[in-house]
């Protein structure tokens, strides 16, 4: 939807600014709130079965919630909670992935791609790079859930 209304943006977060312009800025919020309330739904279902491990999709939810709560991150006090947050987001469902994952190199190119493809992406100057990085990660994620 954001990718045919506006294009390629600089980030996924940049399309709070985008939505917000024509009073659809909860759009984003929601989208965020939606991914974490997921993420939240999967700790459930992961822990019976990884006790020790599903905790980290509670707070990968928790930083998704804060991305969403703290949508205007050009702004001096949300920048941070934002920023964070977002790194939480993607970097403990990653780790969780990962550490859920049979060690075979399923595991260790979910973790390695989640790394090098954006390190790749800024060494070649790719244009609007955090937008195809964050894609990217989404996709890791998600193909990494259906290996468990």
């Amino acid at each position: 939807f954001i990718t045919y209304k506006y294009g390629v943006l600089h980030s996924i977060s940049q399309s709070y600014y985008e939505l917000k312009k024509t009073g659809e800025d909860i759009y984003f919020t929601l989208f965020c709130w939606a991914m974490a309330a997921c993420s939240i739904m999967l700790f459930g279902a992961l822990e019976p079965d990884y006790p020790s491990k599903a905790p980290l999709f509670f707070g990968s939810a928790a930083g998704l919630a804060f991305v969403g709560a703290a949508r205007a991150f050009y702004e001096s006090l949300t920048d941070i909670v934002h920023y964070v947050g977002a790194g939480l987001g993607f970097g403990l469902a990653i780790v969780a992935i990962f550490l859920m994952t049979p060690q075979d190199g399923v595991a260790w190119t979910i973790l390695m791609s989640s790394i090098l493809v954006p390190l790749v992406g800024y060494a070649l100057s790719i244009k609007n790079l955090i937008w195809w990085a964050e894609l990217w990660l989404f996709l890791v994620i998600f193909l990494g859930l259906l290996t468990l």
